[in-house]
């Protein structure tokens, strides 16, 4: 049993049309390519300016802008320190046996002991550090 002998396939003047452009496509896509990467090395490639001379010229542009251009008053400078430090307090220890307030107010400024009631008091049913009493 010997192995059936292949014939050679024959090939239609329309195949080899076919071939023979995608060949040239191919080639033609491979040349374009190469003409854009050296393209593009040639635009790239710096300049034959000195690094030296560039320097300079960036530096003397930094020193142009540091100049005024207008006249300038001294700068005022305010410096400031905080140092509030909370203070944790029972509340029956300040404010004992009082009974509670009728009219719970805000005020802007505490000026009494009535108003100190009435202001914790407005704050208390507001829920403000009522975890702390």
């Amino acid at each position: 049993m010997g192995s059936p002998k292949k014939s050679p396939k024959k090939v239609s003047a329309q195949d080899q049309a076919s071939s023979s452009s995608a060949t040239r496509l191919g080639l033609l896509s491979a040349l374009l390519a190469a003409l854009v990467a050296l393209a593009s090395l040639w635009l790239s490639s710096p300049s034959p300016v000195s690094s030296s001379s560039r320097m300079s010229a960036v530096l003397e542009s930094l020193l142009r802008e540091e100049t005024p251009r207008w006249p300038l008053r001294r700068p005022r400078v305010a410096v400031g320190y905080g140092a509030c430090r909370d203070l944790f307090v029972r509340a029956e220890d300040i404010f004992g046996q009082e009974r509670v307030p009728e009219e719970p107010r805000h005020f802007a400024q505490i000026d009494n002991r009535e108003q100190l009631n009435q202001m914790f008091a407005y704050f208390f049913q507001h829920g403000a550090a009522a975890e702390s009493v």
